[in-house]
């Protein structure tokens, strides 16, 4: 993760034109500009950049030239800062390439301003670009990378003291997906909706097949799902939800006809149409998505409307457009079940997030996030010295891990008699004093820097998605803290 061989100059950037009388501005502009020292001093952009660099040699034959490495140089760096940025202010694609069109100051921030005034701002596409530009795998490295040569080296960041990673204090969440709600028969809606949609475009591009006019099957199935809304209200609401269910059955056969029949078609004919042929590609993976999965969701409603029967959860069908979405049963008060990922963070006594991860289908248990989060910063050199948690941590496997490391236990033991026997220790209750500010800043990474729902379709972009909010929030966290005085850094230096 070395950037000994890569050299980069940015652009000189003309000087943001001073703003008087606006303190908010300020800060915000000096959170920015501290932001931007910390990367520069951590030498952040170029281990990324030697990370970008030695991903994009796995596709090429031979080694770039030292002009292609220039050009994988800045393209990273840049969307180093592009990332940091967007979920820093937790806008979208299209926002922050307006926000930075119009800011000098952002456009300093990711180098796109030249001395003669002008600036070539990233649009939506490749900020998009930039979003996925290393997978979560190597990002995640990078951040333990970087994150671990600022923890105990003050100096390193222009701190006044060190970040010290002895006190970890964890917890758990569930990030949500951006999906509607999981009722069974709007599946057989989103199926009708996608097909005929699908098809309008192949016909639109110079493919028929005889049928009804999609939007005429659109409104049929739209019909029957007001239709079934309804019904609860009827007198004999769940015979009536039968019948109309029955219906949309039989509808959905139909759609799904011609969707088969519309795919085969485009897949055997597409050089008759205009279309180009990743374009083709890209409807019949569409069509096809929904099209096999259809038996399975019709199976499900089914199941839980005519039969009454209950459906597990590792068997249910969530989302026909993300299959990585998961049940999380959590009991809070404004959500007893959601419908996400697992999301696991940890974080030093400043608020640096030390560890993270986000669990793809059926998290482990706490105790096992424990053990594995352990693992995580033992290999990133974090030395723990106490560990605390809430009382789901809290397991015979648990206490033997942390004494085996020779970690205090500082987590909340479920035996309230126990709970009381170490209340009496000062330590133990400053540490879980503490951990309540835990709530917060997950609610501060979730929420402000990831969002909730995570807007990623896929668990692979709700990855990296995390694994950018995470670094951007620890850079955020590091500006804040306070600085070195000018003799110490020159000393330091």
């Amino acid at each position: 993760m070395s950037g000994d061989k890569i050299a980069y100059q940015g652009e000189f950037c003309p000087a943001v034109p001073p703003i008087r009388r606006n303190a908010q501005f300020k800060e915000y502009r000096r959170q920015l500009e501290r932001m931007d020292q910390i990367i520069r001093s951590t030498g952040a952009d170029l281990k990324l950049a030697a990370s970008y660099v030695r991903h994009m040699g796995k596709y090429r034959k031979k080694e770039p030239s030292a002009r292609q490495r220039k050009k994988d140089t800045c393209y990273s760096v840049q969307g180093l800062r592009c990332n940091i940025l967007r979920h820093y202010l937790g806008v979208s694609f299209v926002e922050l390439s307006c926000r930075i069109a119009e800011s000098q100051l952002l456009q300093g921030f990711i180098g796109a301003s030249a001395i003669d005034g002008t600036a070539k701002v990233p649009g939506k596409s490749l900020l998009f670009d930039y979003s996925k530009m290393l997978p979560a795998e190597e990002l995640e490295l990078f951040i333990a990378v970087v994150t671990s040569s600022v923890i105990g080296d003050h100096g390193i960041a222009g701190l006044e003291e060190p970040v010290k990673a002895d006190d970890v204090f964890a917890d758990a969440c569930c990030l949500e997906a951006d999906i509607h709600f999981p009722v069974d028969w709007l599946m057989l809606r989103d199926e009708t909706r996608t097909v005929m949609k699908s098809i309008k475009t192949i016909r639109r591009h110079g493919l028929f097949h005889r049928m009804r006019s999609p939007e005429k099957i659109m409104t049929e199935m739209n019909h029957l799902c007001m239709a079934m809304t309804g019904s609860r209200r009827k007198k004999h609401s769940e015979k009536e939800r039968k019948k109309v269910f029955r219906r949309m059955k039989k509808l959905e056969k139909v759609v799904r006809a011609h969707g088969w029949r519309y795919c085969g078609m485009l897949e055997g004919r597409w050089r008759e149409t205009d279309l180009e042929e990743d374009e083709a590609l890209k409807i019949m993976r569409r069509m096809r998505n929904v099209l096999e999965q259809a038996p399975f969701v019709v199976r499900q409603a089914h199941e839980r409307i005519i039969g009454g029967r209950h459906v597990e959860n590792s068997k249910k069908i969530l989302s026909i457009y993300d299959p990585d979405v998961d049940v999380v049963v959590r009991g809070k008060a404004d959500a007893e079940v959601e419908f996400g990922n697992v999301l696991y963070l940890a974080e030093q006594e400043d608020g640096l997030i030390v560890d993270h991860r986000l669990y793809r289908r059926s998290a482990p248990g706490d105790t096992a996030k424990l053990d594995e989060s352990l693992e995580r910063m033992k290999a990133s050199g974090i030395d723990v010295k106490r560990f605390t948690a809430d009382r789901g941590f809290d397991a015979e496997r648990t206490r033997k891990s942390l004494d085996l490391e020779n970690i205090y236990n500082a987590i909340c033991p479920k035996d309230p008699a126990e709970l009381e026997r170490r209340s009496g220790s000062v330590l133990f209750k400053k540490l879980q004093k503490r951990r309540a500010q835990t709530e917060g800043r997950i609610s501060i990474v979730r929420n402000g820097f990831i969002g909730n729902p995570a807007k990623g379709r896929s668990f692979g972009k709700r990855r990296t998605d995390v694994a950018w909010a995470v670094f951007s929030h620890n850079l955020w966290v590091l500006a804040r803290l306070p600085e070195a005085k000018e003799e110490e850094l020159l000393k330091a230096g």
